[in-house]
């Protein structure tokens, strides 16, 4: 098994987990991401998750 460890900065929810576009204005009271470029709508911790499992 192996172990990732990701920096508490790392911009996990604000990311788009298709794309890549950063939503630097998504606030953490915002419960779905939106991206403006592609058009996927998540919920913001369905987004962060896929992007921790990318990044790993």
């Amino acid at each position: 098994m192996k172990v990732v460890q990701a920096s508490r900065w790392e911009p996990s929810s604000k990311n788009c987990s298709c794309c890549g576009w950063v939503n630097e204005a998504l606030r953490h009271s915002d419960r779905i991401f939106a991206c403006l470029d592609c058009g996927s709508v998540l919920d913001r911790d369905h987004n962060a998750a896929r992007n921790l499992v990318a990044l790993a």
